[in-house]
This record gives structure tokens, sequence and C-alpha cells, in this order.
């Protein structure tokens, strides 16, 4: 399939927003992306990318600095119309603006910051995330240590937390340091381990998360560890 000059013309100029693209999808957790959405984000990651960069060249020219800064800002004028030239010292610099810009979108987004907002406003009631699993565990307030029921061998896995998987690319998964496991009637400590990884699917287990704020072992239900 032959590639016109106007789609690579068109690629050039949107590089910032596929930049910007590619660290957001990196480092956030989301479920794979449409074709229509990596489109719709990538343009509007470009757009912002480049306004970004005509308000920076702005506010270096208010405070008299003329380093860096281009005379004029081209790429409206050069996505609208197939003569002009692409600037390519803009879409360099508007390249390093979308790194910065992507890194900071990735931090709003794990911070969850604009449901907060919206939550704390009344505006909405959604969580922000895809599953009450990773919501759990994203939440600053909740403690790493959890104490897990496994329900089909009747065992408690008791420790800290150190990653979890995202649930809905399969099973939960879950790696947990410092564990304790014992017996979920009757308490008995059965052995322990540096480290264990755990894979169940939903409704296999329970995990309640600890209170070790005090340096309690102590788990509410059906037995202590």
């Amino acid at each position: 399939m032959e590639i016109s000059s106007l789609t690579i013309r068109l690629i050039f100029l949107l590089f910032p927003g596929i930049v910007a693209w590619v660290i957001v999808e990196r480092l956030t957790a989301k479920e794979d992306a449409k074709t229509r959405d990596i489109v719709f984000f990538v343009v509007i990651y470009a757009v912002l990318s480049y306004l970004f960069y005509y308000f920076g060249q702005a506010a270096f020219r208010r405070l008299g600095s003329d380093t860096f800064v281009p005379d004029d800002f081209s790429f409206f004028t050069a996505l609208l119309s197939p003569s002009q030239p692409i600037d390519v010292r803009e879409v360099a610099w508007t390249s390093v603006v979308a790194v910065l810009m992507g890194i900071g979108f990735s931090i709003a987004v794990n911070q969850n910051v604009f449901y907060r907002i919206m939550r704390r406003v009344g505006a909405s009631r959604n969580i922000g995330f895809a599953t009450v699993w990773d919501y759990a565990f994203a939440w600053d307030a909740v403690p790493t240590w959890v104490a897990i029921r496994d329900h089909a061998n009747n065992l408690v896995y008791y420790g800290e937390a150190v990653a979890i998987s995202d649930y809905r690319v399969g099973n939960g998964e879950i790696l947990l340091s410092k564990v304790k496991v014992s017996d979920n009637e009757t308490g008995e400590r059965l052995y322990e381990l540096e480290f264990l990884y755990l894979s169940r699917e939903k409704g296999d287990w329970t995990v309640e998360f600890i209170d070790r704020s005090e340096g309690t072992d102590e788990i509410v239900g059906d037995s202590n560890v």
C-alpha cells in the first residue's frame, strides 16, 4: 500500500501527539484502545502540545528572551496549507513539550485527579477505575497489608501487597511479601514465606485490609495470624 506525501506530512505534524499518546499509554493501566480512539487522542495531544509550546514561546517573548523562540507559529498554517513548509524546529521543540505533557497527564490519570475533583464538587459518583479491585489498591488511605482468605483451599495468606494485576485482563493476581499462611478456620500458623504469588478468579477469595498502625498482626474475621 502506497503512502501519499500528504499522509507523511500529516504524521510528521502530528508526531508530538504520537509521542504524548505513547507515554500516556505506557504509564497508565488502560484497556487496548481502538483505532478511532488512538487517532482522536493523537490529534488532541498534538494540538495541546502545540498550544503549550505557543504559550511557552509567548511567555519567553514577554520576558524579553528570544532564545530558541521562533518568529511565528506555523503548525495550523502547515496543517491547512499543503504548500506551507513544515517548521522542523517547531515540531522538535513541541515533541519535547509533548514528553512533559504526557508525563503530567499520566500522573493525573494514575492519581485519579479528574474524578477526585468531580466527586468532591458532587458532579459525579464515578470512582474513575474500571474495577473496585483497582480502586481499592490505588486509594492512598488503604493499608498495603492484607489478609487474603482462599476459600477453595481454606487458607489465609497474610502479608504486604507489593504488586497487583489489572483485573480486566484476566484473573486477579497479587504478589505478597513477608507472608504468613494459616488455616482459615482454626487460625493455626502453617508456614511463612518471603514472597507469595496468587492468581484466582473473582469470588474465589476475599481480601481484607489490615491496619498495622499499632503494630498488630490481628486479622478481623475467622482467625488471627
